[in-house]
């Protein structure tokens, strides 16, 4: 009972993670004067991709946004009830209160698979301004899914 307490507490923990993404992105982004990022949004690419092999249709540009809302929620869900389950099996794994995942998702994530599956360009290709922003915006992921995922095992234990 507890692996499953903890893939659900991490999953909604993730999904509390990727909610603040995207605001503290953008806020990140227009204090530094970043420019938008070049070509289709990589949760987007996906999300087309999706579609059009179900469908055999590709999405409109009007759904394209919300189609990449639902996989970066997705995705954040499913790499928050990965870590909810490694947490309750292998603790060092919450190491700095979700920050080390945070950089591991935002490594493996977004500095090898997105590029290498040609979804967006390498780290080393963006300005470290925007880099930082990524990282920062990966971190607080991290930490927001950890505060969430043990408030929720910690409720839940009573």
């Amino acid at each position: 009972m507890a692996k499953l307490k903890g893939v659900i507490a991490g999953a909604v923990g993730g999904l509390a993670g990727a909610a603040l993404m995207g605001p503290l992105h953008a806020a990140a982004a227009k204090l530094t004067k970043q420019k938008p990022p070049r070509g289709e949004d990589a949760t987007e690419r996906v999300a087309n991709t999706v579609v059009k092999k179900f469908t055999g249709r590709k999405l409109s540009r009007s759904a394209k946004p919300k189609g990449g809302q639902i996989v970066h929620f997705a995705f954040g869900a499913g790499m928050g009830a990965l870590y909810g389950l490694l947490a309750e099996r292998f603790s060092p794994v919450t190491a700095g209160s979700g920050a080390l995942f945070g950089v591991a998702v935002y490594a493996g994530a977004h500095g090898l698979a997105v590029p290498a599956l040609d979804l967006a360009p390498s780290p080393l290709e963006n300005a470290p301004a925007q880099e930082g922003t990524e990282l920062a915006s990966h971190l607080a992921y991290g930490v927001v899914t950890d505060a969430v995922r043990r408030l929720l095992i910690k409720v839940s234990s009573r």
